[in-house]
């Protein structure tokens, strides 16, 4: 598989916190992301890669889930002790772009996100 970048604005469950990657990176068996948002506790950003954790058989091939480690949430005006693990469960890749379904994980709790990427133009 060819590595490719993408950016663009993610949807969040519930309008919990805006989220928006900056650069997403499709490799074979990783995914390296930078995001940046903001929510009640102001901007913040998370940066990592998520590894390939498993393949389940769909009807149109592997799906595999990709996720990081726990990761450190970086507060632009403060210093928050918070983290969190980002998981990827959808990456269909295509010429015009990247759809991309995932979790965001933190302090027990879960939010699904989305959105369809474009490619990163530098």
């Amino acid at each position: 598989m060819k590595i490719a970048a993408y950016t663009g604005e993610l949807s969040v469950e519930g309008d919990e916190f805006t989220l928006e990657a900056k650069r997403l990176i499709v490799r074979d068996t990783e995914v390296a992301f930078n995001l940046f948002g903001a929510d009640d506790d102001g901007p913040f950003s998370i940066e990592g890669k998520a590894t390939s954790r498993n393949a389940t058989s769909v009807s149109q091939g592997t799906r595999v889930w990709y996720e990081s480690e726990d990761l450190p949430v970086i507060y632009k005006h403060y210093a928050a002790q918070d983290r969190a693990v980002i998981a990827l469960s959808r990456i269909d890749q295509t010429q015009h772009g990247c759809e991309v379904n995932g979790e965001w994980r933190q302090d027990g709790e879960r939010w699904t996100f989305s959105g369809r990427l474009k490619p990163f133009r530098v």
